[in-house]
């Protein structure tokens, strides 16, 4: 699974952030894209690992309503 951050623009010292999950099984795409706001720093890799704690934190709310929008 490929994962990018693609740090966007500052608004009141939070960065947009958008976090993209690729994964390529049987010559086909599948892709999750997750936009989420993170602390504003100087150090890029900061951000990333923020990035991807927030994308992570934010999939669980949405599957877990997923999950019980199926049940």
């Amino acid at each position: 699974m490929d994962i990018q951050v693609d740090i966007k623009h500052v608004v009141e010292d939070l960065r947009y952030v958008k976090v993209s999950l690729h994964e390529f099984t049987n010559r086909k795409g599948k892709s999750v894209d997750v936009m989420i706001w993170v602390p504003n720093c100087d150090s890029i890799s900061e951000m990333e690992i923020a990035a991807k704690k927030t994308a992570i934190a934010q999939l669980k709310v949405a599957l877990s309503s997923l999950d019980k929008d199926v049940e």
